[in-house]
């Protein structure tokens, strides 16, 4: 029980920490001036289009379906996170009581993966930056990626998105978890938290689907780790694995 309990004062300082840095992220774009909220926008939409290529084969595939669409899209893609992570922050004292401290552990971690997501984004625009009109060209993103000089951070990000994924895979196998989430859904509706609650189902689902998340989880952060060492290499067409021994 002592174990229990500090595992979930861990866990529930972990989130509240995350949850602050994604939020001060979220502060820091309302005070963007709309030049480069735009470029955001494109280079969201870009990235967004280039995971959807990456993975094109995995999204065809039934087992793979939901857990590609939740990646792409409520992990990362074009859509405003910030009422999602408002909603959590008001929301994390219930968490805490109602919930075992792997959830919130999970939670805190896709937080954490959210934040780092946003914050090399920031540094990708800035080295982007005057950003030429009509789309985001291939050989200027990889300049600017490079430029950031943040090969370590690259890493870790795709560190965690395998850590969460494996936290998330197990606790899958965990029936009392399920019900407990699914039992959040009305309450949490009529409280306005809809869009935090889709986001824990949606992951949820979208891992059970998998009935193992191994050979997913492997083929995501081979892939990401080959695109990164091309770029660095300064290989030409670096998102170009076709003939590449990467599953």
């Amino acid at each position: 029980m002592l174990k229990r309990t500090e595992d979930k004062r861990r866990a529930a300082a972990k989130l509240v920490r995350q949850l602050e840095r994604t939020l001060n992220l979220h502060r820091s774009r309302l005070a963007e001036d709309a030049v480069r909220a735009a470029d955001r926008v494109r280079l969201v939409e870009w990235q967004s289009a280039r995971l959807r290529r990456t993975y094109s084969d995995l999204a065809t595939q039934p087992r793979y379906v939901k857990v590609v669409a939740f990646f792409l899209e409520e992990l990362y893609g074009t859509k405003d996170f910030s009422k999602r992570d408002h909603d959590l922050e008001r929301i994390s004292p219930i968490m805490v009581r109602m919930l075992p401290p792997q959830v919130i552990d999970a939670v805190a971690k896709a937080m954490e993966l959210n934040a780092l997501s946003q914050e090399l984004d920031n540094s990708l625009l800035t080295e982007l930056r005057p950003m030429p009109a009509g789309a985001i060209r291939e050989g200027d993103y990889v300049a600017a990626y490079r430029r950031c000089d943040n090969h370590a951070s690259r890493v870790e990000q795709i560190r965690l998105i395998g850590v969460l994924g494996g936290e998330l895979d197990a606790l899958v196998q965990k029936r009392f978890i399920a019900g407990t989430l699914h039992m959040m859904r009305r309450p949490a509706e009529m409280a306005g938290f809809g869009d935090m609650q889709a986001f824990f189902e949606s992951g949820f689902d979208a891992f059970r689907a998998l009935h193992g998340a191994g050979y997913f989880l492997d083929t995501v952060m081979r892939r990401e780790r080959s695109i990164l060492d091309r770029i660095y290499r300064g290989e030409p067409n670096p998102f170009d694995l076709s003939g590449k021994p990467v599953p």
